[in-house]
């Protein structure tokens, strides 16, 4: 059968909640699109349907008279496609609400422009609160294999270096203010910036992947990046 809940439903025996598709970040195009293609096919190879094209594509001629697999992979799969279809201003909204459940507020021009940075690795729109997390979060802990690798050589007295002109700034921050002196600093010292980046992320964000670092950093502000950076610089692992 079709797992369908209307509301929040709640397992009498285990107690585990499960909410409406709607409220776990489905879209109810991509929905309805993934029902119809269970026992049913257009004739051709499409699988992406606006509603319209649906009414009109749709007839019981070509539906399969066999069962059909509930495939929630698939389902996710045509959620996300719906998501990237969508423009910033469809999503500020659902994204907007996300946030709201977690306590958490943003100003109309850091949503619309955190969206585009997080788009393409959403699947729900749920999925907005995990990408963002490290935006309203400080890091409590340090992922210790990324530690050993990416904060070690150079890395202290570059993040030293990083810290002390970050602080000097002032109008001038933003994305490419941040990057350029990441690249300065690390030219300074002879290392590659590549192979410094994954450091600054863990520094800054907590996290070992994540959108574009330096727009990342231009949204979050400077005085927030340069106490996260300081906060892992008292964590760094002692010289031996």
């Amino acid at each position: 059968g079709v797992p369908f809940y209307a509301t929040e439903w709640t397992n009498p025996e285990t107690g585990e909640k499960t909410p409406g598709y709607r409220e776990a970040g489905y879209f109810p195009e991509a929905y309805v699109n993934f029902l119809a293609l269970l026992g049913w096919n257009p004739g051709d190879n499409r699988e992406i349907f606006g509603m319209d094209e649906l009414v009109q594509a749709f007839g019981l001629e070509r539906v399969n008279k066999h069962g059909a697999r509930y495939d929630f992979t698939k389902l996710q799969w045509f959620n996300q496609q719906y998501l990237r279809s969508q423009s910033v201003n469809s999503l500020l909204e659902p994204c907007r609400k996300m946030l709201v459940r977690q306590g958490w507020e943003l100003e109309d021009a850091t949503l619309r422009a955190l969206i585009p940075l997080v788009m393409e690795r959403m699947v729900l729109v749920s999925d907005f609160v995990t990408e963002v997390k490290s935006f309203f979060e400080d890091p409590e802990s340090y992922d210790e294999g990324i530690v050993a690798k990416k904060w070690g050589g150079a890395f202290p007295v570059v993040l030293g270096d990083l810290i002390q002109g970050y602080e000097t700034m002032q109008d001038e921050w933003g994305v490419a203010a941040a990057e350029a002196l990441f690249k300065e600093v690390a030219a300074r010292h002879g290392v590659a910036p590549g192979s410094l980046l994954q450091g600054l992320r863990l520094a800054v964000t907590g996290q070992a992947s994540g959108p574009a670092l330096f727009e990342w950093m231009g949204l979050r502000g400077r005085s927030a990046c340069v106490a996260r950076l300081r906060r892992a610089a008292a964590a760094l692992p002692p010289v031996v």
